[in-house]
């Protein structure tokens, strides 16, 4: 492959991060279709009734409840075996079936990847309170290896892929600086943007949804590697498109 094909070949890769109602959901959903959604939270039906006068919209997404088995089975069973049996395969053959990946959300996801190797290591020496057995600092360093071969997998994927995240804010103990970075179980969500072409803050002005592009002393681990583009667009597939174009 040539060096000139593969921006168009691998797609965007973009990792929206904002408080609830920001707008996150309803973005990732304007992403190009034939869509799958890997929700780790029941709230994507925001985008429903977003797009409910885009029945082919609606139509080309295809969402797998995963949040619905945390309570009866273990989540990412299943979203190993959609890897394993449908997105791996797909890659192989060069024929993928969607045209983009959404994961809803990493925040939830990462808590139920903490959960699997709890599950999965039952002769780990761990706490356990009224809530239950609580995971230690040996799962905290699997968690972390874990994402550090699944994350940069999914993203390579020849497709759109686009994660959300929830916003985390620390206090350093070192220097009392405020930070805000994805939130995920673990430390490794000060590494997650490193992995994206595109890492955006979603928020609401006046009314209107817009994504901050660039870092601020507020939120340094926003960032863009399309040349030109401003520190804050309307929050839109199409707005991406024009200012990558």
């Amino acid at each position: 492959m040539k060096l000139s094909e593969m921006t168009a070949a691998s797609g965007h890769k973009v990792l929206v991060a904002g408080p609830p109602g920001s707008g996150k959901t309803i973005f990732a959903a304007g992403f190009p279709y034939p869509m799958l959604v890997l929700a780790f939270e029941p709230k994507f039906d925001s985008a429903a009734e977003y797009y409910r006068d885009d029945k082919q919209r609606l139509d080309g997404i295809d969402v797998r409840p995963l949040w619905k088995v945390l309570d009866d089975a273990d989540p990412i069973e299943e979203f190993l075996k959609i890897l394993r049996e449908e997105l791996i395969p797909q890659q192989r053959a060069g024929q993928m079936k969607y045209k983009t990946l959404v994961v809803d959300s990493m925040t939830t996801f990462s808590a139920a990847v903490l959960n699997h190797i709890v599950k999965t290591n039952p002769g780990v020496k761990r706490s356990v309170s009224k809530q239950g057995v609580q995971p230690c600092q040996i799962d905290y360093g699997i968690l972390k290896r874990e994402f550090q071969r699944i994350i940069p997998g999914l993203v390579s994927l020849p497709m759109n892929v686009v994660m959300i995240s929830h916003i985390k804010t620390d206090r350093s103990e070192l220097t009392g600086e405020i930070i805000r970075q994805p939130y995920l179980d673990g430390s490794f969500g000060e590494k997650l943007p490193e992995i994206f072409s595109e890492s955006y803050l979603c928020f609401v002005k006046e009314g209107k949804h817009y994504a901050r592009t660039k870092s601020n002393d507020e939120y340094k681990f926003l960032a863009s590697r399309v040349r030109g583009m401003p520190e804050v667009i309307p929050l839109s597939y199409e707005e991406l498109i024009k200012k990558r174009n």
